[in-house]
This record gives C-alpha cells, sequence and structure tokens, in this order.
C-alpha cells in the first residue's frame, strides 16, 4: 500500500447527475484520499445534498474559476499531506486510479505532475486524453484522442502536461508554480501549468493504468460560457493566443500581435469553405480579446519564462509526424463544437445572410427619391408629418400644348 498524503479536491458546477458517480468512485478507492472535499461553485441544492449525504466536505465559495476554486479548497483543508488530487464533477476515477498515480509518484521523485489516462465517460471503450501538449506555433494539441482503448499507449511517458481532470500534483510544485492562474483562458491553464513546472525542472508524466471516466463537459459546449470565456470557438482561439505568446521568441510573439487582424481576414476564406464559419467570430474575438489584455499575456510570459528555460520543454511538443497523422485522421487538435438545431444565429449561419447586405451598402438608397416629375416630398423621412412642415399643394407643370396639361404633375412646397 502506498504510503502518499493525499487530499482529493473535486470542483463542481451545477451538475449533480455528474457528481454523483465521481463521488462514488472517489469514496471506493483502493487508496483511501486523506481529505475529500467538494467545492460546488454554483451553489446548486442538488450537488450539495448528495455531497452531504455522503458524508464529504463542503464548501460553496461562490461562482469562482478553476485555479480560485482549487485554492479555496485547500485553505479549508489543514495542511497534513504532500499531494493533491484534482477532479471535476464529470471525471469518475476507477477503483484504483489513485493507487496507480501514487504508485507512480513514489517510483519517481522529480515528477510534480500525475496524468491519468482520460476515456470517454460514454463509450469507455475510447480515450480521450492520454496526456497535454501543443504545437509549435501554441495551438493546444492531444497526441492521443479518439482511439479505441487497445493498450497501444499503455507505457509510462513523460509529457509536456496534463488534464486538470484526474491530475495529481505534489502540494509543494503547486504553490511554488502558483497553481492556475484566473487570468488564463481555460483552456490553456493546464497547459501553462505544464510549461511551468518543465522550466522549474520537474516532471509531468503519464500513468495510463490510472483510468478517469470525463464526460469534458467544457470541451462539448455544456459549460456556462463565462466558464470558458465564450463559445468553444473563442476559447480555443484565446488559448492558442496565450500559449503562442509564452513559447514563440519575443520579436515572433510582437510579429504575431501586429499581424493577427490580417491573419482574421486571410482565414475567413478557409472557414467559410471548410464550413466552420463560427471560427471566423472566434478568431475575431480572440484578436481583439488579445489586444486588449496584452499586459496579462506578457506577464504570463514573463511569470512563466522566470522559473527557467523553456528548451527541454520544446523537444516534447507535437511533432510533424503527429500533425500529418491528426490530418489524415481528420481530427485537428480538439473535437469540433456539437452540431445544433439552434436557429440561425445560434449555428453563426447568420453570417451568410448579412455578408449580401454588407457587400451592397453602395447600393443602397440614399437621399431623395425621385421619378420622372415626381419630386420627393421631403429631405429625409424625419422631416414628414413634422408640425412646422408647409402644407402641400398640387400645381401643373407648363407644357407646349393645353391638352398635355393633366399628364405631368408636381409635388410643390407652397
Amino acid at each position: 500500500m502506498s504510503a502518499l498524503s493525499v487530499a482529493a479536491v473535486v470542483v463542481s458546477h451545477a451538475r449533480p447527475d455528474y457528481l454523483k458517480t465521481t463521488i462514488s468512485g472517489v469514496t471506493s478507492q483502493s487508496l483511501r484520499p486523506k481529505h475529500i472535499i467538494v467545492v460546488e461553485t454554483a451553489s446548486d441544492p442538488q450537488s450539495i445534498e448528495l455531497t452531504r449525504a455522503a458524508g464529504l466536505q463542503l464548501i460553496t465559495p461562490g461562482n469562482l474559476s478553476l485555479g480560485a476554486a482549487v485554492s479555496a479548497a485547500l485553505d479549508a483543508l489543514p495542511r497534513d499531506f504532500g499531494w493533491v488530487w484534482l477532479l471535476h464533477e464529470d471525471s469518475a476515477p476507477e477503483v484504483g486510479a489513485l493507487f496507480a498515480l501514487a504508485q507512480a509518484a513514489e517510483i519517481s521523485p522529480s515528477v510534480a505532475l500525475i496524468g491519468p489516462k482520460l476515456l470517454h465517460w460514454e463509450e469507455r471503450s475510447r480515450v480521450q486524453q492520454l496526456g497535454l501538449t501543443a504545437t509549435r506555433t501554441g495551438k493546444p494539441f492531444l497526441p492521443v484522442a479518439n482511439e479505441y482503448d487497445q493498450g497501444q499507449h499503455d507505457s509510462i511517458a513523460d509529457a509536456l502536461a496534463t488534464s486538470s481532470a484526474g491530475m495529481l500534483v505534489a502540494v509543494e510544485a503547486w504553490e511554488r508554480l502558483g497553481g492556475f492562474e484566473d487570468s488564463t483562458p481555460i483552456y490553456a491553464a493546464d497547459l501553462e501549468l505544464g510549461l511551468r513546472a518543465r522550466a522549474a525542472g520537474y516532471r509531468v508524466m503519464i500513468e495510463p493504468s490510472a483510468r478517469v471516466y470525463h464526460a469534458g463537459l467544457s470541451m462539448q459546449g455544456e459549460r456556462d460560457r463565462s466558464w470558458t470565456g465564450g463559445s468553444r470557438y473563442v476559447a480555443r482561439s484565446k488559448a492558442h493566443i496565450h500559449i503562442a505568446t509564452t513559447l514563440l521568441p519575443l520579436p515572433a510573439v510582437v510579429a504575431l500581435y501586429l499581424a493577427m487582424p490580417l491573419i482574421v481576414l486571410a482565414g475567413i476564406p478557409f472557414h467559410l469553405w471548410s464550413k466552420r464559419p463560427g471560427r471566423i467570430l472566434g478568431q475575431l474575438r480572440g484578436w481583439l480579446w488579445a489586444w486588449g489584455s496584452a499586459s496579462n499575456r506578457f506577464a504570463a510570459r514573463k511569470k512563466t519564462r522566470s522559473f527557467g528555460s523553456l528548451n527541454a520543454a520544446r523537444s516534447l511538443l507535437a511533432t510533424s509526424k503527429q500533425l500529418r497523422q491528426r490530418r489524415l485522421d481528420a481530427l485537428i487538435e480538439l473535437p469540433d463544437e456539437p452540431k445544433t438545431n439552434s436557429g440561425i444565429f445560434a449555428s453563426n449561419q447568420a453570417w451568410f445572410a448579412l455578408a449580401p447586405l454588407i457587400l451592397s451598402f453602395s447600393l443602397w438608397p440614399q437621399g431623395g427619391t425621385f421619378f420622372q416629375g415626381l419630386l420627393p416630398i421631403s429631405k429625409s423621412w424625419v422631416m414628414v408629418g413634422h408640425r412646422h412642415a408647409r402644407p402641400l399643394s398640387v400645381r401643373t407643370v407648363g407644357t407646349h400644348h393645353p391638352r398635355d396639361r393633366h399628364r405631368v404633375r408636381s409635388l410643390n412646397l407652397v
């Protein structure tokens, strides 16, 4: 039996349907955590009742981000443990998950973050995630995603980062690295923590024998947008820019920020052709967000690089072979937003309706409208019916032949 002292922190946000299964998984572990605390950030009555019925410690600190929620849990616990096991309410561990993670921690003293094998909640024979990394341009990338679990990835391996769902992290490393930053985009928080750990000289590894079933509510667009910072397209764009700001050399980062408008414009034809118009708005909002919060991005870059060199981390970035294979599998980076029939605006198809109107702006009527001998009633619609407007009279326009006078008439102000 492992001698590791562990506190389990379950961050919940109004999803009692998933929390019930996760609580059952945590409380039935073969290696019992020393403390189990649930942080209910939405103060959901059903989630609170489930937690109390299980006899677990509960705090309801309000609608906090992930990093603040974990910090609130640690502040509420006595500091008599050396490791923290982070779980979401939609990440249910198998009975031996914590024991497998603890064994890996004891075997490798230099390790600070250990991640499990994440399997799909519904289709449990498929791998959802097995570690995290990024491309050389800073785009989040899953080395293994949506593959059938046949034991082909069951060897322990180093990784750049691991998901916060099921992550086992040393308390000393957590405090030294600063945990999850509240100003960091939610999709970049795991990667940023992994980068800082690598820069500080810690190991980050994956223990495939530790299995956790993960619904991935954030990745499926089933969280509140306040939690993800916008739609999935917007959240992914923010994460890409944030990690790129940290990874790229400073001249390249400055060039990236200056070229963002051109990048957004250049991507419009491709996104329309690939039938993903939502990415246009996602990139646009990501660009505006990056410019508006540039000081925070560069402050995060400075903090990460203050822990040490990122050269070791670069060797764990996605390889060209992995990128080619992902393109062949048609699974570029993360799974796309599920299709819904929620209407033209929710599906971002309104772009197609607005585009012709915008392009034909020069053809819109402007000023008074004339037709042959008819003059406009007023110079603008605002003047029509104005109380100071003079009465109208009809007069006949002079013609060469009296018999034609009834044919041409005009409206004039008296």
